[in-house]
């Protein structure tokens, strides 16, 4: 529920029911603490500037929004879709909306949404394993707020947030080098700025850092390679063993088909010799039968001749008979 739109939430702050609006306004407090865990607060301004509730202390109210957690709630008019952007303040750095609220169209105060930065930085560490600090300018950041957990470097005042890496390094981190190389516990470290963070007038407030242990990146990438050069290895010796399996099949098929074909052609040089010795065995049968042959034919014709002589004779002795008659 947007709480412009609520006529209930816009008459209780018309009306300075400091109660009944913070009662009205709390579901959506809890509804957006439970959607982001770095929600921090909803502040209800008067035009004035002064604080009327703060649903996170309710208990705090009257005093000048900018002398708590200064931000651009004094800024007047405020647009009618609103502002945002990132403040520093002495609660730390905030991620702010503000939001002008109207009753019956008249201006009646601005609403103000803040997302608290420092624990969402240590998520980002936690959720990425990553070296993560933040990183402020100096001259944003009053001297009565430096903490144990913070160190100056140059134009910037780094938080490392009980980093161990950022807590020895951050003082010499130089964020005039868009990347630095540190060595901590015997590991190269990769520091470099994520993310510019900028005001809603989009000025520079600062950074954010991380750093990356190389040492882990190259000891992988290593890894990575000699599995590589084990499964390109292992690939070669396949394909090898494949190549020598598929060759001696082939050369054992070579083989095989080499000795049919020659039990083949032997088969073939004996049928030749069979049929040689067939065709001089038929040929010489051949010429024994054609001399017989021409022997019966020499007979025959001797017979036939042996026969005319006798017909000659027989006629001859007849014709030489005197006529009986």
């Amino acid at each position: 529920m947007c709480i412009r739109d609520s006529e209930n939430i816009m008459q209780h702050f018309a009306a300075g029911e400091r109660e009944p609006l913070y009662e009205a306004v709390l579901p959506v407090y809890k509804i957006l603490q439970a959607e982001n865990e770095h929600f921090d607060h909803i502040n209800f301004i008067l035009p004035d500037n002064t604080v009327f509730l703060r649903m996170n202390e309710p208990e705090r109210f009257g005093d000048e929004e900018q002398f708590f957690c200064t931000v651009h709630s004094d800024i007047s008019p405020i647009p009618e879709q609103g502002i945002s952007g990132f403040v520093y303040g002495s609660c730390g750095l905030l991620y702010r909306v503000v939001q002008p609220l109207y009753h019956q169209g008249e201006f009646i105060g601005n609403v103000l949404f803040g997302i608290r930065m420092d624990s969402f930085v240590g998520d980002i560490r936690d959720k990425l394993e990553m070296h993560t600090a933040l990183a402020l300018r100096k001259d944003m950041v009053d001297g009565s707020h430096l903490d144990q957990h913070s160190v100056v470097s140059g134009e910037y005042v780094i938080r490392y947030f009980d980093d161990p890496f950022f807590e020895e390094k951050a003082g010499s981190v130089d964020l005039a080098e868009p990347e630095q190389r540190f060595l901590h516990d015997g590991a190269v470290h990769f520091v470099f700025p994520s993310y510019r963070i900028r005001d809603r007038g989009g000025k520079e407030i600062g950074w954010i850092l991380q750093g990356i242990d190389l040492t882990t990146i190259v000891d992988s990438y290593r890894e990575d390679i000699t599995r590589l050069s084990l499964i390109t290895v292992s690939v070669l010796v396949m394909a090898s063993l494949i190549l020598y399996l598929a060759f001696s099949k082939l050369l054992g098929e070579f083989v095989g088909l080499n000795r049919k074909l020659e039990l083949k052609n032997q088969e073939l040089v004996e049928a030749g010799q069979k049929l040689e010795e067939q065709v001089l065995k038929r040929t010489a049968e051949l010429g024994e039968a054609n001399a017989q042959l021409i022997k019966e034919i020499e007979e025959r014709q001797e017979a036939n001749l042996s026969l005319v002589r006798s017909i000659e004779e027989w006629q001859s002795t007849f014709d030489a008979i005197a006529d009986p008659v």
